[in-house]
C-alpha cells in the first residue's frame, strides 16, 4: 500500500470534524491527516497508530494481518515425550531428564499406568558416606576405609550418570571428600609416628 495522504494542521475548514478513527473532534491547530483517496480526516496520531485510513474499503486502509501460523505438535513414538526444559526426546516414565537432569516429576507423583515415582538412592552412595566418615573418626583406619569410600563414591556417580532415576549424588560426593580426608590424615599420622619413634633421619 502506498500511503497517499495530506498532512497538515487543523484549520477552520477541518475544525470540529470527527476523526475517522477515534471519532473525537479535530481541534484547531491539531496535527491532522486527510486521506487523498476518501477525503476523510484523522488525527495524525490515530493514522500513524492504525497504519492507515480507518474508512472501510478505502485503498489506504491498512492491510489485514495474517493469522499467526500455529506450530504443529511433533508426533512422538509411544512411550516418548519432549523434555519441557531442553526439548530432547526422552521416555515418558522417568522422573528426570537424562540429558539436562531437570526434574520432570516429583517423588510420589503418579504417571502412566498408575505408577508412583519414588526416588532410589544409587548403590554405593550411602556406603561411601558411611565409610568416609568412619575413616576420619577412627584413627588409623583411613588407609583402608578411605580408598573404599572413594571407590564406592565413584561407583555411585557412574550409576547416577547412566540412570536418571537414581539420586544420592550429594552423598557420593560427601563420601568421596571424607574418604580423601581420612586417607590423608591416616598417612600423616603414620608419618608422624614413624618420625617420633626415631625412624627418621638424624
Amino acid at each position: 500500500m502506498s500511503e497517499s495522504v495530506k498532512r497538515m494542521k487543523v484549520n477552520k475548514v477541518l475544525e470540529g470534524t470527527d476523526c475517522g478513527s477515534c471519532g473525537a473532534m479535530l481541534d484547531f491547530g491539531d496535527d491532522a491527516v486527510v486521506c487523498e483517496a476518501c477525503k476523510s480526516a484523522h488525527h495524525a496520531t490515530c493514522w500513524d497508530r492504525d497504519g492507515g485510513c480507518a474508512t472501510e474499503g478505502c485503498e489506504n486502509q491498512p492491510l489485514k494481518q495474517l493469522d499467526p501460523v500455529v506450530a504443529q505438535k511433533r508426533e512422538l513414538p509411544p512411550g516418548k515425550m519432549e523434555c519441557p526444559y531442553c526439548a530432547k526426546i526422552i521416555r515418558d516414565d522417568v522422573p528426570r531428564c537424562v540429558y539436562c537432569r531437570s526434574v520432570i516429576r516429583r517423588t510420589g507423583a503418579r504417571g502412566r499406568g498408575g505408577r508412583t515415582y519414588r526416588a532410589r538412592t544409587a548403590p554405593g552412595a550411602s556406603a561411601a558416606l558411611a565409610l568416609g566418615i568412619t575413616s576420619i573418626v577412627i584413627c588409623g583406619c583411613g588407609v583402608i576405609l578411605g580408598p573404599l569410600a572413594i571407590a564406592k563414591a565413584s561407583e555411585a556417580k557412574r550409576a547416577i550418570a547412566r540412570n536418571p532415576d537414581l539420586t544420592g549424588e550429594g552423598q557420593a560426593t560427601a563420601g568421596m571428600i571424607c574418604g580423601i580426608i581420612g586417607l590423608v590424615l591416616s598417612i600423616l599420622s603414620i608419618l608422624i609416628n614413624f618420625l617420633t619413634d626415631g625412624g627418621g633421619f638424624r
